[in-house]
Parts: C-alpha cells; structure tokens; sequence
C-alpha cells in the first residue's frame, strides 16, 4: 500500500513525459532571414507616390530645357523656394505631432517684418533676435491654446493666422520696409557658405 501510495503521488515521468512538457513550454522562434535589407520596413505606395510625378517632371525639363540641370539654375530655385520650404518644414512638424497649424505663413511673414522693422533704426543683432522672439511666441500661444484650452488646432491656428497677419499688415501700415540705408541686413540674407545662400542651408 505504501508502495503503491508513493506511487500515486509521485507518478513517474519517461522520456516522453518530460519530451510533452518541453515542446508545451518550448516557443516557437520566428524564422529570421540573414538578408539584413529583407527585414528593413518598406514604404509605402500612399508615401512615397509623390515623388513619381516630380521625378517624370525633373527629367522632362532636364531634357527639354538644357539650362535647367546647370548648377547655377538648381542654386536659383532653391534660393527663390528657400522661403516656402522653411514654411513646409515648420508644418511637418507639426502634422507628424499629430497637430495642423495653418499660421505658419503668417508667422512668417511677422517675424520677417518685426526684424526689418527694428533693423530700420536698431541694431542688426537686436532684430534678428526680436523676429525669433515672434515666431517663437506666436508658437506657444498656439501650443497653449490647442493644448491646455483643448481646441483644435485647425481652427485655433486659422484664428490665429488672421490676427498675426493683421498684426503684420499693422507693423508695416500697408508700406513696403525697405532696408538701403542698412546694407548689413541685406548682406547677411545675400551672404553664401561654400557657394551656397544660407537660405538655402
């Protein structure tokens, strides 16, 4: 009874008892590949679909216009884009935050004519400064409206584009801000690192 008692309580396990619990406790390990690119994410058609078109439309006018892929050319319209680009980049970010901010342009075009405006009779390094200060306020009122007001951002920027332009249109009373008596301010938006404008960079 003894014997037989021990045995009920300790049951003896072969090899294919102790094989059953290895392979229920064993996880299976996905098949990995030793090509390194296979593993790398691919990008999709919808991100990517963009630049087909503006490829067809490089090489058109590569070979319908012979002065179009010159160095000289590419410089150029990096330069008269440098402005938009500076624009869209500042969007990016806010779409890839989950985000839409529609007063960038306004926000812009503040900052640059806060720094004209002071660098009319100021100094040069007071003005930059003082446009950075704008965009950058302009900035947090729209964070802290969006964020601790929770209204959405495309109406809360769309306001607000409104009145940064009226703030602007204010600054400059409806005249153009021209800087020839301050040739330093036009030199350092025309001033070039390795060849290239530092709009550009």
């Amino acid at each position: 009874d003894g014997g037989e008692h021990s045995r009920g309580r300790f049951p003896r396990t072969g090899a294919r008892g102790r094989r059953r619990m290895t392979d229920t406790t064993t996880e299976k390990q996905p098949a990995t590949t030793g090509v390194w690119w296979v593993r790398l994410p691919r990008p999709s058609l919808r991100s990517t679909g963009i630049l087909f078109p503006l490829a067809i439309l490089f090489v058109a006018l590569s070979i319908g216009s012979k002065p179009f892929l010159t160095t000289t050319n590419l410089l150029n319209i990096l330069d008269q884009q440098s402005a938009i680009l500076m624009i869209a980049a500042a969007g990016t970010l806010v779409m890839i935050s989950g985000g839409l901010d529609l007063s960038v342009g306004s926000t812009y075009a503040l900052a640059g004519v806060v720094s004209a405006h002071i660098a009319l009779t100021g100094n040069l390094t007071v003005a930059i400064v003082a446009g950075l200060g704008v965009g950058l306020a302009v900035g947090v009122v729209n964070g802290v409206i969006t964020t601790f007001f929770r209204i959405n951002s495309l109406i809360a920027t769309l306001a607000m584009s409104f009145i940064v332009a009226g703030v602007a249109s204010r600054v400059t009373r409806g005249n153009l801000i021209t800087l020839m008596n301050r040739p330093k301010f036009a030199n350092l938006a025309r001033s070039e690192v390795i060849g290239i404008r530092t709009s550009i960079w």
